[in-house]
């Protein structure tokens, strides 16, 4: 996804009668000025089971959404005494790990 040559935003929950909850995260990019894109992606929960599920990249042949910036993002979900290894995709990037 790509804002291209900028971008004015705004999140609003349309259900009057419901709570929403969800996380916004916004990647400064390596880029500029690019043809301006939406992606849109169907996951499934089953698949990050005890296991990291990738979710966005810099590479558009990779899995997931593709941006510019050298960003992985990736969701998991584990039981209990369950664990898992990640190798960092490049040199010198960081790495957060949330519950």
């Amino acid at each position: 996804m790509s804002a291209g040559t900028g971008i004015t935003h705004s999140e609003y929950n349309k259900n009057k009668d419901r709570l929403v909850k969800f996380l916004q995260i916004w990647v400064f990019p390596n880029k500029k000025n690019v043809k301006p894109r939406y992606d849109q992606i169907t996951l499934k929960t089953g698949d990050r089971r005890n296991t990291l599920q990738q979710i966005l990249s810099p590479d558009p042949d990779d899995a997931g959404v593709w941006i510019y910036q050298d960003a992985w993002f990736h969701l998991g979900r584990f039981d209990n005494e369950s664990s898992t290894g990640y190798a960092l995709k490049k040199k010198g990037m960081a790495f957060m790990l949330s519950s």
